[in-house]
């Protein structure tokens, strides 16, 4: 399967770019602590929302300060997310922000991998 890289402009499928490097470790505090959640969107019907559309409307609800990066599969049902919120967020802030995106109209054809 092809996909879209992610497109962060930093790191590359956890390849670091930009880090301070020794002895092939990442010494940049975002490789060391990660901090990302990574999610999946799926797609639950080929007549939903295509990917490119709904990944323009999720990252549109991400507040101010939150990182990220997508990836698209190339076949358009599965939309790949990492997430992070500035440090001091709350454990639950990617969950509770995912599930009120996800109550969009708009993106009522896409869920959580893993959810019914």
């Amino acid at each position: 399967m092809t996909t879209v890289e992610f497109q962060d402009g930093e790191h590359r499928d956890g390849e670091c770019r930009g880090g301070e490097h020794r002895d092939g470790m990442c010494r940049d505090e975002r490789c060391r602590d990660g901090g990302f959640r990574e999610l999946v969107l799926v797609r639950r019907a080929p007549g939903d929302a295509p990917a490119a559309t709904a990944v323009i409307r999720v990252l549109g609800q991400l507040p101010g300060g939150w990182e990220h990066a997508w990836r698209l599969d190339e076949d358009g049902g599965r939309i790949h997310l990492r997430i992070r919120p500035p440090s001091g967020s709350p454990a639950q802030a990617v969950g509770d922000w995912l599930a009120e995106v996800l109550t969009d109209p708009a993106l009522g054809g896409w869920r959580a991998a893993g959810a019914p």
